[in-house]
C-alpha cells in the first residue's frame, strides 16, 4: 500500500505543480487582456476624436463651398470700370508721359507699360534682376 500512497502523492504533487503553472499563466494572460482592453479603449477614444474633427472639417469645407458659390453668384465675371474713356493717340501719349513722370519719395513706385496680351511675367523674363 505504501507504493500506492507514494504514487498518489507524486501524482498529487505533479497536479499541484501543474495547477500552479496554469494559475501563473492565467495571471499573465489576465494582465495581457487588461492591457489590450486599455489600449482598445484608448484607440476607440482616439477614433472618436478623429471622427469628430473630420466631421467638423467636412462641415467647414461645406460651409466654405456654399459661401464661395454665393459669392460667385453675387460677383459678375465681367470687368466693370468706374470711369472709361476712349483716347486719341495724342491724348494717350500725353497720359503716358504724365504717368511716366510720377515719382515716389522713397522710390517704391514702379510703372510698367505692357503690350497687348503681355504679362508682367513676360517682362520679368526679359529683364532678369529687375523684378
Amino acid at each position: 500500500m505504501e507504493v500506492f500512497d507514494l504514487f498518489k502523492k507524486e501524482e498529487i504533487n505533479s497536479l499541484n505543480a501543474r495547477i500552479s503553472q496554469l494559475e501563473e499563466e492565467n495571471r499573465k494572460l489576465s494582465i495581457q487582456l487588461e492591457k489590450r482592453d486599455e489600449k482598445a479603449k484608448r484607440t476607440i477614444a482616439t477614433k472618436q476624436d478623429v471622427d469628430r474633427e473630420l466631421n467638423e472639417a467636412r462641415n467647414k469645407i461645406s460651409s466654405l463651398l456654399n459661401e464661395m458659390q454665393t459669392l460667385k453668384k453675387e460677383t459678375s465675371t465681367e470687368l466693370r470700370f468706374r470711369f472709361s474713356e476712349s483716347l486719341s493717340r495724342n491724348r494717350l501719349n500725353d497720359m503716358l508721359f504724365l504717368l511716366g513722370g510720377m515719382q515716389s519719395k522713397i522710390a517704391t513706385l514702379i510703372s510698367v507699360y505692357l503690350e497687348k496680351d503681355k504679362t508682367l511675367r513676360d517682362v520679368a523674363g526679359d529683364t532678369p534682376g529687375h523684378f
